[in-house]
């Protein structure tokens, strides 16, 4: 059963929390801004307000950087999600037309799409450590 309180007392921080992931995406962008042809922050249309739950980014090739903070700096980040041709429960389904053709649109947004941390927990020398772990990323491999 839904707790109302619980929802209303929810609802007061979240102007607080819509700004703090603001505030995070845009450290972010600070931070990454250097290296801003390797990863660049998503784009958002100037048309809309958008809410920054999580600090997304496109690069090259997200599954080799997302490996490497986590294997090298313990950092996890998201994925996008799954491209709907590609997943196995709609293979044999007659769900999506076309499901058999290759979306490669969607396939490649898929591959170099990557979430940051971005809980509203997160402090400011977290952010330039997670930065500074994908600036290392990059610097390692030229």
């Amino acid at each position: 059963m839904l707790n109302w309180q619980l929802l209303a007392a929810q609802m007061k921080k979240l102007k607080r929390i819509k700004e703090k992931k603001e505030e995070i995406f845009n450290l972010y962008q600070r931070e990454l801004n250097q290296i801003k042809d390797l990863i660049k922050p998503q784009y958002f249309d100037p048309r809309v307000d958008p809410v920054f739950w999580f600090s997304s980014f496109i690069c090259e090739n997200s599954n080799k950087l997302s490996a490497y903070l986590i294997q090298e700096h313990n950092i996890q980040t998201r994925r996008g999600f799954y491209p709907l041709n590609l997943q196995p429960c709609y293979q044999n389904k007659n769900i999506i037309p076309n499901i058999q053709n290759k979306y490669k649109v969607s396939e490649d947004f898929y591959k170099s799409f990557i979430s940051l941390p971005s809980s509203v927990t997160l402090d400011e020398e977290t952010i330039i450590k997670v930065s500074s772990a994908i600036k290392k990323y990059y610097e390692d491999r030229n």
